[in-house]
């Protein structure tokens, strides 16, 4: 260990599957939709501002991001836990995709000291608080999208050896008993800060790269480039527990545009390549932000979420605002009623017409299309990729500096648990495969992707999903490797990957493993 000063709290993203160095898992097309691998190795970017807002105060945090340290075979996670005896071990379960992860790591925590709680927080701990803290592994849950200062008055109560019967949002034990505090910290304008400069001297102080970074995959790509605009979405998208229905906010938590000026400013110092910025700037007072970037003469590239579609006005005043305005757009399907049906009700022509005037302003696109989606159908997925391969062909400029792209992935691995999908599956077409912690747990320790899936659809039973995926993914990653969007070599690799499992594929479904129909 290179630091010398005890931490208060140990801060540690798990891996999707703990055991996934031992454990054969083909679950690469489950990161096809973000830029990630198949551990999952982005930690939540509120470890960052809890970071900040911790270490502003005195505290001392060590933040670990264990799916990157994993990665390597030497790493020893239960040598890493046993060398910290913090006031509080933290772990969060924010996507559900990591619940052996997160679940594993805390009996690993208790093995090792016995004594010292842990603590989860996430979109996940929140929803199934009630479950979790059945764990005896598990002592304290930090309920919400929002919880540094909640956070702040636990390491205070544990410090001073008091019971946290005052922390807002707070799960908790007296005498075997669950204790469900008040669930009222939910500020609805964000003032943390995401901090990057705070991160990088936590890495510099404990020498620890791999642990600091917020996602290994392509550094130094991403070391320094994903922010927030805000927290929840006014969007009610079918399968999505990021919506303010599923959060239960009545408004969206959005930044102060100051602040997240600043923040973006600070980033763009300590990184080359474009700033990331989820959630559509639409939902708050975008006008003032883009007015705050132009005021501090923001320079190089940003991508946007463009939840719906735009207007000149709103692509000229991106493009004022900022060199290079990148817009990632997902209409899901090309098919209209069904995109209604998934909760964003416009055309086809509203969507090209975006395309071409964030192109015109100067900027570019990348659209997103999926398989699994509420009543498609196998047909309709084919008709969904010839439609991307049309746009691809009608926008995309030859070589990899073209401004538009698009891409087809599979809908997985699950419902977001606490969606309206999720909630009321039947009334969108679907079939639960797993409803509880245990059970989305069971389903990422399965060996290949097909079979994490949480759900199933009238439809679409899974194997006939996975068919439409492979041959989804393998048309779009010809036509990009042809329009020199992706190097060929890349792209021969994955098709031969993708040739490889539909072989597998075909087998499972000879061998009567399981049903193309959904039970």
């Amino acid at each position: 260990m290179a630091e010398t000063t005890r931490p208060d709290l140990v801060l540690m993203h798990p891996p999707a599957v703990f055991d996934f160095r031992a454990r054969p898992l083909n679950h690469w097309l489950l990161s096809k939709a973000v830029d990630t691998n198949p551990v999952f190795e982005y930690y939540p970017v509120g470890f960052i501002a809890m970071l900040d807002y911790l270490e502003e105060r005195g505290r001392n945090v060590r933040l670990a991001n264990l799916a990157v340290k994993m990665q390597s075979r030497r790493f020893d996670p239960r040598r890493f836990v046993r060398d910290y005896e913090p006031l509080l071990f933290g772990i969060d379960l924010h996507w559900v995709h990591h619940a052996d992860g997160a679940l594993s790591l805390a009996h690993l925590c208790k093995q090792e000291h016995p004594e010292i709680p842990v603590a989860l927080g996430g979109i996940s701990s929140t929803y199934f608080w009630k479950e979790l803290i059945q764990n005896p592994d598990i002592d304290f849950i930090l309920r919400g999208e929002t919880t540094e200062e909640p956070l702040g008055q636990l390491l205070d109560c544990l410090e001073e050896k008091k019971e946290p019967a005052e922390v807002p949002n707070l799960i908790w034990r007296r005498n075997g008993e669950v204790v469900e505090n008040p669930f009222t910290h939910r500020p609805t304008t964000l003032t943390t800060r995401i901090n990057y400069e705070r991160l990088f001297k936590h890495w510099r102080r404990t020498r620890d790269l791999n642990g600091s970074l917020i996602t290994g995959q392509h550094w130094p790509v991403y070391c320094a480039n994903l922010l927030l605009f805000c927290k929840g979405c006014e969007e009610n998208c079918a399968i999505c527990g990021g919506s303010n229905w599923a959060l239960g906010l009545e408004e969206t938590p959005v930044w102060d545009v100051d602040v997240l000026a600043d923040m973006c400013v600070t980033a763009r110092k300590l990184t080359k390549f474009p700033l990331r910025l989820p959630g559509d700037i639409r939902q708050g007072d975008w006008r003032g932000f883009l007015a705050a970037l132009k005021q501090r003469s923001f320079a190089g590239a940003m991508h946007f979420d463009i939840f719906r579609p735009t207007d000149r006005e709103f692509c000229e005043a991106l493009a004022e605002a900022v060199p290079e305005p990148q817009g990632g757009i997902g209409p899901v399907t090309h098919d209209e009623k069904l995109r209604e049906l998934y909760g964003l009700p416009y055309d086809n022509e509203s969507l090209e017409r975006s395309i071409e005037d964030l192109i015109d302003v100067g900027g570019g696109a990348d659209v997103f299309f999926y398989i699994g989606l509420p009543g498609q159908t196998k047909e309709s997925a084919k008709e969904t990729t010839d439609y991307c391969l049309q746009l691809l062909e009608r926008y995309a400029t030859r070589g990899r500096r073209s401004k538009f792209d698009a891409y087809v992935c599979c809908l997985a691995p699950f419902i977001d648990p606490g969606s309206l999908a999720f909630t009321y599956p039947e009334k969108y077409g679907y079939r639960l495969r797993a409803r509880t912690v245990a059970e989305h747990r069971a389903l990422m320790r399965q060996p290949e992707w097909w079979d994490t899936l949480n759900y199933e659809s009238n439809a679409m039973g899974r194997f006939d999903l996975a068919q439409a995926t492979l041959e989804a993914e393998a048309r779009v990653t010809q036509a990009r490797a042809d329009l020199g969007l992706a190097s060929r070599r890349h792209a021969k690799r994955d098709l031969k990957r993708l040739e490889e499992e539909a072989a597998r594929l075909e087998d499972s479904l000879l061998a009567g493993s399981g049903s193309s129909e959904p039970g």
